[in-house]
């Protein structure tokens, strides 16, 4: 247990470097393509991937967590689910070509038709990564993975600068899109030497897919909680209001998708490879992590928004900063529900983590349709999202602490420490006259309050978390 624990802090120091220094370089580029294009181009990439991605999530079938679950898997075996994978994807990749015209029809968006075909590529190249990434995920080798993701990311954030440079509009996000995806599929099949041969048997995979299937729900529940928003706002309010509410949800969601990365490469294995009498200590330590971390981050990111947009992306983008404001402020819960539905999956228990998705959907459904409905502006839609999400939070909450065995007690006193104490630092920064007219300089002010208060309050009211921190910072010895 001691070597896998050691296995496990080392592959979160490895992915979290590489998600970071990836992310720092990539960030730095894509904030010059934001000032180069303009909303309608990411309204336009918007609605188009929320098809792609969809497909993609039904495309994957869910054997990552089959193949992560399976702690041997013989060779024939990953042939098989590389030939299913690969076959299924070519026949999603027809189906989105056909698909793309009354699709974009539907959207009154007609330029989407040709996005969506060109994106359909992604399908099998996406295929392609699921085996040898999980191949090493089993093994804990994170190393290689960031090492992958860093070289994808900077090619592809490179080929959306010069397209965006020369003026190609939203094929500059295509482009990237294709190149990022390209780059993992042959790193990681170079790196895993999984097999390329295939199969003309699928006995032995679809003897499993009771479990694949409830997974691919839930993803597939997952992934329409995500693009939902995007397609009813496109339809109802046209791609350049979707474009502005687009870049203020990816830039709030930004650190939440390189989070959920880490959460689902290291917990998934970890749990399945844990005792079940270890695993509610595992979850409920974990838990305390992701909110001593994630709280604090968005709420920070929510109080700074204002004079963050305007120094990131230039005046034009000001529209954008409530929306970031209001929906990084629902991030948490995002966090939250992503890591104990990993942990609900993990313990073979992927039905309750459908169910839990099923009612993100829903809410998510309801509050963005009553707010293109019944107001004007684009950010009153993202309030509404946000109070949507800490409304059925306690929902969640309940859906997954029973099949985890964890008490509710136990929760909210992992809970509450880091969210009060992140509302305490975003009402007093809001409330706290530190505006300055060098917005560089207001950020970092407030950025270092935010900080400092946010310490002061966990190290009175939440030791037990930052203790849990110490071991990823200290040098492992035997």
């Amino acid at each position: 247990m001691t070597d896998n624990t050691g296995r496990i802090v080392s592959g979160i120091r490895w992915l979290t470097f590489g998600k970071f220094a990836s992310q720092m370089i990539s960030w730095i580029i894509t904030i010059a393509v934001i000032r180069l294009l303009d909303p309608a181009s990411y309204g336009l990439m918007a609605v188009s991937m929320a098809l792609i991605g969809t497909l993609c999530v039904l495309g994957s079938l869910g054997m990552e967590e089959l193949l992560l679950l399976r702690r041997a898997t013989p060779v024939d075996y990953q042939r098989e689910a590389l030939t299913l994978l690969l076959s299924f994807n070519l026949l999603l990749m027809l189906f989105a070509v056909t698909i793309a015209s009354p699709y974009s029809a539907f959207l009154n968006i007609k330029p989407a038709e040709n996005v969506i075909i060109v994106l359909s590529l992604l399908l099998p190249i996406t295929a392609l990564t699921i085996l040898p990434s999980c191949l090493l995920e089993r093994d804990f080798r994170m190393r290689e993975i960031a090492t992958i993701e860093i070289l994808a990311l900077v090619l592809s954030s490179l080929t959306s600068l010069l397209l965006a440079y020369l003026e190609k509009g939203v094929w500059a996000l295509v482009s990237a899109a294709l190149v990022n995806q390209t780059v993992r599929s042959i790193g990681l099949i170079y790196v895993s030497n999984a097999p390329c041969k295939p199969s003309l048997s699928f006995k032995r995979v679809l003897g499993d897919y009771h479990f694949a299937g409830y997974v691919t729900g839930n993803r597939l529940t997952w992934q329409l909680t995500q693009t939902v928003d995007d397609v009813i706002i496109g339809q109802q309010l046209g791609e350049s209001h979707l474009g502005a509410y687009k870049v203020g949800k990816n830039f709030a969601f930004l650190p939440l998708q390189k989070v959920a990365g880490i959460i689902h490469q290291i917990t998934f294995p970890a749990i399945t490879s844990a005792s079940e009498q270890l695993r509610p200590r595992m979850v409920t330590s974990g838990l305390s992590l992701i909110c001593l971390a994630t709280f604090p981050v968005f709420f920070g990111v929510a109080a700074i928004s204002e004079p963050l947009v305007e120094v990131l992306f230039g005046e034009r983008w000001l529209t954008t900063a409530p929306i970031l404001e209001a929906l990084a402020l629902l991030m948490p819960v995002k966090a939250i529900n992503n890591f104990l539905g990993t942990a609900t999956s993990a313990s073979e228990a992927p039905g309750r983590r459908w169910s839990a998705q099923g009612l993100l959907l829903a809410a998510t459904i309801i509050a963005v349709s009553l707010a293109t409905n019944q107001q004007e502006q684009i950010k009153d839609t993202a309030l509404f999202l946000m109070y949507a999400h800490y409304i059925v939070l306690p929902l969640l909450l309940l859906n997954y602490l029973n099949v985890l065995r964890i008490r509710v007690q136990e929760a909210v006193r992992v809970l509450l420490p880091p969210w009060l104490s992140a509302c305490a630092c975003f009402v007093f920064i809001k409330m706290a006259e530190l505006e300055l007219q060098d917005g560089i300089s207001e950020i970092m002010v407030k950025t270092l309050v935010f900080g400092l208060l946010y310490l002061l309050l966990s190290g009175l009211f939440n030791r037990p978390a930052l203790k849990r921190l110490l071991p990823l910072f200290r040098t492992r010895t035997e």
